[in-house]
């Protein structure tokens, strides 16, 4: 009784304080740059709360480490098998082993749901990311932050009672805090929630999103300091040449190649360890990553703070095998446990590549300018753009972690260049492969977010002006010559489509009307090759009319009966974008 009282005394305070705000006076702007800051404070101590989490995970790991007096391998598949195994059996018993709780499912939750995520298996996960981790699994820390900053969002805008496109707008919050708590890069923060969760900057949206992103890296950096222990990076000095321009260019081509490799890795190593049991999944992941860290020291793969001097000092060929070791090692992590973040390995990764593409062409003696730890920034910027399709939240990541700006012309070039022959080579990122896999298709951008999100009965025109197949083209041109339209869909005498119409069709059979007396206007009109249902999205219809250029579309009941109910046109699609945005 108590329990339910107090639930319904929250309710109503929830409901209360918007209207309150309200109520002094305040603009809906700056009641939603409040509650944006409220986002991102939220969001930041829920990220102290994990990093505590995980400094707890690594001392009893460390602790471990130390009691067993065993050779390395050992040691390390002890603290791996815990960590994994712990993990893992969290996530079967608290999330019954849900596929969900990562960033392609805020991604579908803001594009589909309405903003709405369910924070008790976040929780979960988010615990067992810190057992990984800390045990040295490689993952990183800003996926399940990401996602704890877009829960507690979620939470909050429920809370509040908001609708959902006001929710949408706090998980993008949540999510900006998230990933600007996690590397103390609010910028990189905002980038990253418009290019992965919500798919647009809005003016609507600029202020809560950069109020949550700054809050929460204003309280992570009073804490955690600047570097949250990723990687250590000295100032890079030193001018760029126009050789190393054109290195940077080719640096970026390769690190799209790899970050497709990543992506692919990634999904594979998930395809391959599917096939076994959980048990046996755990032993091999652990098997393999503890044999990996006997052979090399596991600070070079990013386990603990990873020093780009170190890199520096190591061979080129050595570089280049532990980036594919590193990506092995990710895969069969994320594998085994189902947790963890993809942006962290990533940056190690590029940071192995560029770092020994920077020393090949120290030793070459072809460039003086750019040292190999300049090279290591432009790899972390090109691994993450090719991977996670996300070239902004990359550049800024590294720019605000190094503190270098005098390094961002080249960064722009190897973040750029890598997006596109990503893109160029694979279509998916290793995010939205996760969506693509449960038929998601989920596409970015101001228009194609909220037109994925619109069906054609959205924007129905149900009684448009259609010709008979079986009149007389004369007939049909002596009614239609005084009021022209761009298209008209011709249907037989049970209303099933036959073709279409065109404007230059008419404006052809006006010219020489000889030349088709006697004629049915079915035998003119040309084959409807695109057609659409009710249930598909508006953005689908705008691809189908790009296809051939056509000014509207026929909407049948059926792709087999082909029963016409209507045509969408592009003025009702925008007039149903409009409506949605306003």
């Amino acid at each position: 009784m108590v329990a339910r009282l107090v639930r319904v005394r929250l309710a109503r305070l929830g409901t209360y304080i918007p209207t309150w705000l309200l109520r002094l006076g305040l603009g809906e702007d700056v009641v939603l740059l409040i509650i944006g800051g409220l986002v991102g404070l939220l969001a930041g101590l829920a990220i102290l709360g994990f990093y505590h989490l995980l400094a707890l995970a690594d001392v009893t790991a460390e602790s471990l480490s130390e009691r067993l007096a065993l050779p390395a391998f050992w040691v390390h598949l002890a603290v791996l098998l815990v960590g994994i195994g712990l993990a893992r059996f969290l996530v079967r018993a608290g999330t019954h082993d849900s596929q969900g709780e990562n960033v392609p499912a805020v991604m579908q939750a803001v594009a589909r749901l309405g903003g709405r995520l369910p924070l008790a298996p976040i929780l979960v996960k988010t615990l067992a990311a810190a057992l990984v981790i800390g045990s040295g699994g490689s993952v990183g820390a800003e996926g399940p932050v990401a996602v704890l900053g877009a829960g507690t969002a979620s939470g909050t805008g429920r809370w509040f009672r908001f609708s959902p496109e006001r929710l949408r707008l706090l998980v993008g919050c949540g999510a900006a805090a998230g990933i600007s708590g996690a590397f103390g890069a609010p910028i990189a923060g905002l980038f990253f929630a418009v290019e992965k969760i919500i798919g647009s900057l809005q003016t609507t949206n600029f202020g809560p999103l950069v109020v949550a992103s700054v809050t929460a890296a204003a309280v992570t950096r009073n804490t955690l300091g600047v570097h949250t222990a990723l990687i250590r990076m000295p100032q890079v000095q030193g001018s760029w040449s126009a050789i190393d321009f054109a290195f940077a260019a080719g640096l970026g081509v390769v690190g799209g190649a790899v970050g497709v490799l990543y992506t692919r890795a990634i999904w594979i190593g998930k395809d391959l360890l599917a096939r076994m049991a959980i048990p046996w999944r755990v032993l091999l992941a652990a098997g393999l990553i503890a044999a990996l860290y006997a052979l090399v020291e596991p600070r070079l793969l990013g386990v603990g703070t990873l020093n780009l001097g170190d890199l520096e000092r190591t061979g080129a060929a050595l570089l280049l095998a532990l980036v594919l070791a590193k990506i092995a090692a990710t895969s069969l992590t994320l594998a085994a446990a189902e947790v963890g973040g993809l942006f962290a390995p990533a940056i190690v990764t590029g940071a192995l590549l560029g770092t020994a593409v920077g020393v090949v062409i120290r030793q070459a003696g072809v460039s003086e300018a750019a040292s190999p730890e300049a090279y290591a920034l432009l790899g972390m910027a090109a691994l993450v753009a090719g991977s996670a399709h996300a070239p902004l939240t990359a550049i800024f990541i590294v720019l605000e972690m190094s503190g270098d700006w005098g390094i961002i012309v080249p960064l722009l070039l190897a973040g750029a260049l890598s997006y596109v022959v990503a893109r160029s080579l694979y279509h998916d990122s290793v995010y939205s492969e996760w969506l693509t896999r449960r038929g998601e298709r989920i596409a970015h951008g101001a228009d194609e977010s909220v037109l994925g999100r619109l069906h054609v009965s959205d924007a129905l025109d149900s009684h448009p002006v259609t010709l008979r197949a079986s009149q007389p083209v004369d007939e049909m041109l002596r009614g239609l010559s005084s009021a022209p339209r761009p298209e008209y869909p011709v249907v037989d005498a049970d209303g099933r489509l036959v073709g279409m119409l065109a404007f230059t069709d008419l404006h052809r059979l006006l010219a020489d009307p000889a030349a088709v007396s006697g004629q049915r206007v079915g035998e003119v009109a040309h084959p409807a090759t695109e057609v659409v249902t009710t249930g598909d999205s508006l953005l689908t219809v705008l691809k189908k009319m790009g296809t051939r250029d056509a000014p509207l579309l026929p909407v049948v009941d059926g792709v087999e009966s082909r029963r016409l109910v209507g045509v969408v046109g592009r003025k009702e699609v925008f007039a149903a974008y409009d409506a949605a945005t306003a």
